[in-house]
């Protein structure tokens, strides 16, 4: 894609107070079904599409499908999910990847498939981890030292990620180490700095897009500060909104002025700020009042996975992903029970408990940055 048309769309949504605010995504929504507006707003694992006990049982044992089976083009056409998050089990080696995310996108009968990956570099990089990708890691976020290293890290992996044909990257990570027995960021930050956090992130992105590999800036508010892992349970801030603004939201707001496409909520709770134990990705404070309306973001605002302990915990399928959608997210990660939280956003909206404003806001949000793709 044309670097300067990039730019141009980035500016025009950052212009419009309704990002999907143009003739072309407000007919796209015109011809879409309430279905397919509601699967638009569900990003899923390969597996989540198979719809049958052999979904479940690949979760299981920690695997997951090499390949586009008729169980899961049955699966995409019931469900139009907006994209599909690749995992190291999913990538084997070249030709299998390409293979499979070529049949994902001519499987899908609506608008663009995204083919998404966590793919930060160190530890969590699926293609870089796996010798048969052929590609090198760029390593670990915790030993960049120079603006000029976060871009190229940025730079290295959208190339390859472009070269897979890939179009969304969760990264990079602008979380600040602020509590060094962090274990779930502290090799993943870029330090204890918040500015140069946010600076390093900057960077990271405009290597991404050299590549116009679509970025998303991650975890806010902040998941740097305390040690709990939302992956096993809930994960409890006690800082207070002076804290955050003093801290993290500095390395953020950084961050986002390097045009990020989205920006994943964490969940996180913060009874100080909110007095409720509501996780920040489903909390309308954080996602609305603050990250929207306080920050000024205003592209996709994307839930960290609803399959994780912080969220099945406490929270059902639909109830999850109804709350998240209200709050302001404009994309559903991975719940557990795909089947059960479509339906929920689905009889949501047609009981009123969702409104056609919000849906159509979250879906044209997402189909503007489709339209933007190659």
């Amino acid at each position: 894609m044309n670097f300067l048309k990039k730019s141009f769309l980035a500016l025009l949504c950052m212009l419009n107070t309704t990002a999907w605010a143009n003739d072309n995504v407000q007919h796209q929504l015109q011809q879409m079904s309430l279905e397919e507006k509601v699967g638009q707003l569900f990003f899923v694992r390969p597996e989540a599409l198979i719809g049958d006990s052999s979904a479940a049982t690949l979760l299981a044992h920690n695997t997951g499908t090499t390949k586009v089976t008729h169980s899961m083009r049955k699966g995409i056409k019931r469900y139009p999910v907006g994209g599909v998050v690749l995992f190291g089990k999913n990538i084997k080696h070249p030709a299998q990847t390409r293979t499979l995310i070529k049949e994902l996108r001519a499987a899908s009968r609506n608008s663009r498939l995204i083919i998404a990956v966590d793919e930060e570099g160190g530890t969590v990089a699926r293609l870089a981890n796996n010798p048969e990708m052929q590609v090198i890691n760029v390593g670990n976020m915790c030993q960049v030292n120079s603006s000029t290293k976060a871009y190229l890290a940025g730079h290295r992996i959208g190339k390859y990620l472009r070269d897979y044909d890939f179009d969304m990257d969760f990264a990079p990570v602008a979380d600040v180490l602020v509590n060094p027995e962090n274990k779930l960021v502290n090799k993943r930050s870029f330090g204890n700095d918040a500015k140069t956090c946010g600076i390093y992130a900057q960077e990271y992105i405009k290597g991404l897009h050299d590549y116009s590999i679509m970025s998303t800036v991650k975890h806010f508010p902040g998941h740097g500060g305390w040690e709990a892992d939302s992956h096993i349970g809930l994960s409890e801030s006690l800082a207070t909104l002076e804290d955050l603004r003093a801290q993290e939201f500095v390395s953020f707001k950084k961050a986002l002025a390097g045009d990020t496409e989205a920006v994943m909520i964490a969940h996180m709770v913060f009874p100080k700020i909110t007095q409720d134990n509501v996780p920040a990705s489903l909390n309308r404070y954080f996602i609305t009042d603050i990250l929207r309306e306080e920050i000024g973001f205003k592209g996709l605002i994307i839930t960290d996975s609803l399959g994780m302990e912080a969220i099945v915990k406490y929270f059902g399928p639909a109830e999850a992903a109804v709350m998240a959608l209200n709050a302001g997210a404009d994309i559903l990660l991975m719940p557990n029970d795909l089947a059960l939280a479509y339906k929920g956003i689905l009889e949501a909206v047609q009981q009123g408990r969702v409104s056609q404003e919000r849906l159509d806001d979250a879906v044209g949000k997402l189909l503007l940055y489709k339209n933007k793709l190659k």
